[in-house]
């Protein structure tokens, strides 16, 4: 059993340095949108990906590892729940892992919210742009395009609900 429980702390150590790294990478991501250094963004997408095959691969590995200790987990690496692997860990074992749980879920939780801001930013970086194009193509028409409340008229010609010169993809 120690070479088990070992052999699990070291990958719930690894798994979250690499945790760790993703954070930082998200944070970059942040600037290099902010600057629209695109060259950057595929650079950085691709480190994205890599940590995500080593956090993949690390999955497979506690599941192989949970396996061949015989506890039925019933995951895959696409299924995994790390609540659910503390919970079939043996007493003993979950003792020694436990210091690790909160700082994952931790982790885990702050890179999300990281990427659903960066997401979200770009989403307004892209609807200001496709504002910016409708009013440049509708530099030469007389008929008002905004509101009295500084938003585009829902019954205008060129309202972006109805002309979207732009599509968003993320």
């Amino acid at each position: 059993m120690k070479n088990f429980a070992d052999n699990i702390k070291d990958l719930f150590n690894k798994k979250l340095l690499l945790y760790r790294d993703l954070e930082q990478i998200i944070r970059q991501e942040r600037e290099y949108i902010a600057e629209s250094n695109i060259d950057s963004l595929w650079e950085i997408s691709l480190s994205k990906q890599e940590l995500v095959s080593k956090i993949e691969q690390i999955r497979h590995n506690i599941l192989t590892i949970l396996s061949k200790a015989s506890i039925v987990h019933d995951m895959d690496v696409s299924s995994f729940s790390l609540n659910k692997i503390f919970s079939l860990m043996p007493a003993e074992l979950g003792e020694k892992t436990k210091s690790f749980r909160i700082p994952l879920i931790a982790i885990k939780d702050k890179i999300y919210n990281l990427s659903g801001e960066n997401k979200e930013f770009v989403e307004k970086y892209l609807e200001t742009i496709n504002e910016l194009v409708e009013i440049i193509s509708n530099a030469g028409n007389p008929e008002y395009v905004y509101n009295c409340s500084r938003y585009f008229k829902e019954n205008s010609k060129t309202s972006l609900k109805t002309s979207l010169l732009l599509s968003k993809e993320i």
